[in-house]
C-alpha cells in the first residue's frame, strides 16, 4: 500500500513523468479498443477456441443472476428450487455427452452443488443414453452406468430419475439385448442419494422433501418401461403396469399425505394438450390411453372417486381398470416434469373426461435435451457443438404459498427465453410474465 501511494504521488508531481504516463494511457486505450474490435469482429471464431470452462462460467453467471432473483420471495424467504435435466443421451457420439466424460452432465451437477442459492433437488426425466438398432445390452449398460456415476457420485443434492424410452434399449429388435427393469434398478434407481419409497425393487417410487414453507414436496417418479407383455415395446410407447397404477392410486397419492403436501410427478413422455405449440411435438405414445395419468391426477386434485377401464392398444383383450377414491385424500398437485421431445415446453393438459373446470389446468414442464447432436429439428432453440449454446437445462423456484412456479434456464434455452417465466398452478388463471433482474 505504501508503494502505491509513493508512485501515485510521483506521477502527479515529477515533470515529464505525468506527460509520459498520459501518453502511455492513451496508447493503452487505443490498443484496448483495437483488441475489443478484433474480438467483436471475430467473436464466434475466438469463443469457439476458448476453454469449455469459460462457456460454463458465462452460462452459470447468466443463470445465477436470474435464479438469485426468483429463489426468494418479497420477504426474502426461500422458495423450493429444482434443477431439471432431461435426455442426456450419453453415447459414443453425443456431443459433449460422450459417455466416458459427459461434459454437459458434469456441468449440471457442478451447478447444482455450487449454486448462488440453495438447490433443494435435482431431477432427470429419462433417456439417459442414446442407442441404435445394433447397440448391444453391454454397450447400453456401459452408457447407463456412466450416467449414474456422473449423476450421483459427488452429488450432495437430493437427486432423482425416471425412465425414458431409450433406457430399455428396445430399439434393438433382439430381446436378448434389452435392458430389463432389474438392470435399470441396479444401475440407476438403487443409487439414488436420498431416501425413496419403492414397490420392492421397482423403478417407480416417491420421496418427501422438506419445503421452506413448512410443508412437504412429494416427488413421484413413474416408470414408463414397466411392461407386462413382451409385445409392449417401450422404445415406441410408454407403458405403466396395472401394479404400478394400483401403487400410484393407493400408495403414492395417499400414504403419509397431509394437507401440507404438494405433489410433483416425473415422467418422460408428454401428455395431451390443445396448445398449438405443444401439439407440434406431442404424439400419442402410450400403451394405455395417454389420458390415464392426467385423469387420475384430476381425480386427486378434485378429491373425487374415479373409475375407468383403459384398453391395451398393443395386446387385444387386455384392459387396465382404475378404481381410485380420493374423496378423503389431502394434498395438492403442482405439475408434471418430463422430456422426450427435445425442446423446452410449458403447457396445460387438456381434454380429460373428468376435467374440473373450477381448477386451473394441470401444468407440464418439459426440459430441453442436453446434447445438441440430438436436437429436435423443429425446436426454435439454437444449439451449437461448442460454446454457450451447447448445454441446457431448466431451473425452477416453486412457491407453495403463492402457488407459483418460476422458471428460468441454463445455457441455450436461456438465449431463447431470456427471462423468468411465471406459472400459476393454484386458483388463478395461468399467466406468463418477464420478471428477472
Amino acid at each position: 500500500m505504501k508503494t502505491n501511494k509513493r508512485l501515485s504521488h510521483t506521477e502527479t508531481t515529477v515533470p515529464g513523468i505525468e506527460k509520459q504516463t498520459k501518453q502511455m494511457n492513451i496508447k493503452w486505450m487505443i490498443l484496448s479498443c483495437m483488441l475489443f474490435a478484433g474480438l467483436m469482429s471475430g467473436c464466434e471464431d475466438k469463443t469457439e477456441d476458448a476453454a469449455p470452462g469459460n462457456y460454463y462460467e458465462l452460462n452459470r453467471h447468466n443463470s445465477a443472476r436470474l435464479l438469485s432473483g426468483m429463489a426468494v420471495d418479497m420477504m426474502q424467504e426461500n422458495r423450493f428450487v429444482i434443477v431439471h435435466i432431461s435426455d442426456a443421451h450419453l453415447s459414443n457420439w453425443s456431443s459433449n455427452n460422450f459417455w466416458r466424460h459427459p461434459e454437459n452432465l458434469i456441468e449440471a451437477v457442478n451447478f447444482v452443488n455450487r449454486p448462488p442459492v440453495k438447490v433443494n433437488a435435482m431431477v432427470a426425466t429419462g433417456d439417459f443414453i442414446s442407442n441404435m438398432a445394433k447397440t448391444t445390452r453391454q454397450t447400453a449398460m456401459e452408457y447407463m452406468n456412466a450416467f449414474a456415476t456422473h449423476y450421483f457420485n459427488s452429488n450432495l443434492v437430493p437427486s432423482f430419475v425416471c425412465t425414458g424410452n431409450h433406457d430399455g434399449n428396445m430399439i434393438n429388435p433382439n430381446a436378448a439385448e434389452w435392458i430389463t427393469q432389474e438392470d435399470f434398478y441396479s444401475a440407476v434407481t438403487s443409487r439414488i442419494n436420498y431416501p425413496v419409497y419403492t414397490d420392492g425393487r421397482s423403478n417407480y417410487y416417491y420421496t418427501d422433501l422438506p419445503d421452506s414453507r413448512g410443508g412437504r414436496i412429494r416427488i413421484i417418479a413413474l416408470d414408463e418401461m414397466d411392461r407386462t407383455y413382451n409385445a409392449e415395446n417401450t422404445q415406441r410407447m410408454a407403458v405403466y403396469s396395472p401394479r404400478q397404477i394400483e401403487w400410484l392410486t393407493h400408495v403414492a397419492l395417499k400414504q403419509g399425505m397431509t394437507a401440507r403436501h404438494s405433489v410433483i410427478v416425473l415422467l418422460h413422455h408428454s401428455l395431451p394438450s390443445n396448445n398449438a405449440t405443444a401439439r407440434r411435438y406431442i404424439a400419442n405414445e402410450h400403451v394405455y390411453s395417454w389420458y390415464m395419468i392426467p385423469e387420475i391426477i384430476e381425480a386427486f386434485r378434485s378429491k373425487t372417486h374415479f373409475q375407468k377401464r383403459y384398453p391395451n392398444k398393443v395386446v387385444p383383450g387386455d384392459t387396465l381398470t382404475v378404481d381410485a377414491d380420493f374423496t378423503q385424500a389431502p394434498g395438492e398437485f403442482i405439475c408434471y416434469m418430463g422430456g422426450h421431445v427435445h425442446t423446452y415446453l410449458n403447457y396445460e393438459v387438456s381434454w380429460m373426461s373428468n376435467i374440473n373446470r373450477a381448477l386451473p389446468k394441470q401444468q407440464v414442464l418439459v426440459a430441453n435435451n442436453m446434447s445438441p447432436s440430438e436436437k429436435n429439428p423443429l425446436s426454435p432453440i439454437e444449439r451449437q457443438p461448442r460454446g454457450t449454446q451447447n448445454n441446457t437445462f431448466n431451473i425452477y423456484a416453486i412457491d407453495t404459498r403463492e402457488k407459483m412456479i418460476y422458471v428460468t434456464f441454463f445455457g441455450a434455452t436461456l438465449s431463447y427465453y431470456p427471462r423468468v417465466i411465471t406459472l400459476n398452478y393454484g386458483n388463478a388463471p395461468v399467466s406468463e410474465a418477464a420478471t428477472g433482474k
